[in-house]
C-alpha cells in the first residue's frame, strides 16, 4: 500500500508494530500465487476469479516496486492439486471445477499484464504410474500452472523498497492503538515512552492483518460476517537436508496440507492438522509466537512429517532430516468464517469477500491472501485519488 501510493506522488507515513518490516504472515507462508485452485468449494466461482484477477497484476507491481531485485526472486515448482481419499468434495466433484478455473485465470490473463513464471491456466490431470510420487490416500492429481515466491526473500526486497523511497516515513516499534475517523487521526505509542503520540492525515489505511478488526472496532467498523485468526506452524527444509523429490503439491479439500519446492531455497512443509495450534474467534489474537521453543518446534516438525508421509511416502523415508535440521515457523491467518476447514460449509473455504472498506477518509483493507496486496494496493491508490 506504502509503494503504490508513494509511487503516485503521495507523501506516506508508515507505522509498523515490529521492530522490522514484514515479519508476520507475508513472510511467514507458503508464498504462493494462488489462482483460485485451492478455494474450489467457492462453486460460483467468485474467489477464482479474484484470485486470478490478483494474480495478473502481482509480478508487474512487484517488479515495478523493488525493480532488478525481482531477477532475483526465487520461484517454486508448479503447483499439482492432489486429492485425498477424505476430500470434503470428491475428484469427479473437483474436477470439471478445475477446470472452470483454468478457464477463468485464461480470461484474467489475457486481459491483464504479462506475469512472467506463471503458467496461466495450464491444467493436466495425472494418472498414477511409475512416476506416481503419493500415497494411498491420493485418489487423483492435476497439475496446474500456480506457483509460488520464496517469501523471504519477497520480504527482503520489498522490505529494501520500503526503507529506500523517499516519500515514505518508516516509524517501526509502533502499536497503534485507536483511529479517530472524524479526524483521520492515528494514536500510538513506542515502548519506553509513556506518552501517546498522535497526529492528523488526509488519509488512514489500516492493513495491519491480525490486527484489523480490533483497529476497525475503534473507528466504529466492526466486520460485517463471523472471523477467526488462526495461527498455522510449518516447516523450511533447507535443500540439502532434501535429498527426495517432492513436488510442489497441495493436498485437498480440508485440513490437508502442502509441500512446496522452491529449489535451492529449499522445501515448505505443512501439515493443517499437526500446524494448526491457534484458533479464536475474539477481536484480537493473543500473542502467538512467530518461532516455538526448540523442543516444540521438534515435535511439530515430527507431527508435519508424520502426516505427510501418508500423502507422500518421500517425506517418510526424510523424517530424521526434517525434524533433525528443520526450521518451524508460523504465521497468522486471518478470514471471515468461525468454524475450522472440516467445517464444508465454512466461510473459510473462499475469499471473494475481501478488499477494501472505507469510511470517509478511514479505510481498512483486508487483503484476504498475500496474492491479492498488489491489487488491492491499485484500488487503494484509486479510492484516495492519487493519480498515476
Amino acid at each position: 500500500m506504502a509503494l503504490e501510493l508513494a509511487e503516485r506522488g503521495a507523501t506516506v507515513d508508515l507505522l509498523e508494530r515490529s521492530h522490522r518490516l514484514l515479519q508476520g504472515a507475508s513472510r511467514h507462508c507458503e508464498g504462493k500465487i494462488h489462482l483460485g485452485y485451492v478455494y474450489s468449494a467457492d462453486q460460483s466461482l467468485q474467489t477464482a476469479q479474484l484470485m486470478a484477477t490478483g494474480a495478473a497484476v502481482f509480478m508487474p507491481s512487484i517488479r515495478r516496486w523493488i525493480g532488478a531485485s525481482a531477477e532475483s526472486l526465487t520461484m517454486s515448482t508448479p503447483f499439482r492439486y492432489a486429492i485425498h481419499r477424505n476430500s470434503l468434495h470428491s475428484a469427479d466433484e473437483l474436477e470439471p471445477v478445475y477446470q472452470a478455473i483454468s478457464r477463468v485465470v485464461n480470461v484474467a490473463f489475457d486481459e491483464g499484464e504479462v506475469s512472467p513464471g506463471i503458467s496461466s491456466g495450464h491444467l493436466r490431470r495425472l494418472e498414477p504410474g511409475d512416476d506416481w510420487p503419493y500415497g494411498a490416500d491420493i485418489v487423483r492429481a492435476f497439475e496446474t500452472g500456480e506457483t509460488a515466491l520464496d517469501p523471504a526473500g519477497l520480504a527482503d526486497a520489498v522490505e529494501r523498497s520500503v526503507l529506500d523511497h523517499p516519500a515514505i516515513d518508516t516509524i517501526c516499534d509502533a502499536t497503534v492503538t485507536a483511529v479517530d475517523p472524524r479526524h483521520q487521526a492515528l494514536t500510538w505509542q513506542v515502548p519506553g515512552d509513556v506518552t501517546e503520540r498522535r497526529a492528523r492525515y488526509d488519509h488512514v489505511v489500516n492493513c495491519s492483518w491480525d490486527g484489523l478488526p480490533k483497529l476497525d472496532a475503534t473507528a466504529g467498523l466492526r466486520p460485517a460476517r463471523p472471523w477467526s485468526f488462526r495461527m498455522k506452524y510449518f516447516v523450511r527444509l533447507p535443500s540439502r537436508y532434501a535429498p527426495l523429490p517432492t513436488p510442489s503439491s497441495t493436498f485437498v479439500l480440508g485440513p490437508f496440507g502442502d509441500v512446496v519446492d522452491f529449489g535451492d531455497a529449499g522445501r515448505y512443509l505443512s501439515w493443517y492438522p499437526a500446524g494448526r495450534l491457534g484458533f479464536t474467534t475474539d477481536l484480537e489474537p493473543p500473542d502467538w509466537k512467530v518461532e516455538l521453543s526448540r523442543a516444540h518446534s521438534v515435535e511439530t516438525a515430527g507431527h508435519i512429517a508424520d502426516g505427510l508421509s501418508s500423502v507422500l511416502p518421500a517425506v517418510a523415508r526424510m523424517r530424521s532430516l526434517v525434524t533433525n535440521h528443520g526450521v518451524v515457523r508460523g504465521g497468522v491467518i486471518f478470514a471471515h468464517g468461525d468454524t475450522d476447514l472440516s467445517d464444508a460449509e465454512t466461510e473459510l473455504h473462499q475469499r471473494h469477500s475481501i478488499g477494501l472498506t472505507s469510511i470517509g477518509r478511514y479505510h481498512s483493507v483486508n487483503t484476504g491472501k498475500l496474492t491479492m496486496a498488489p491489487y488491492f494496493a491499485r484500488q487503494v491508490a484509486e479510492t484516495l485519488c492519487v493519480p498515476t
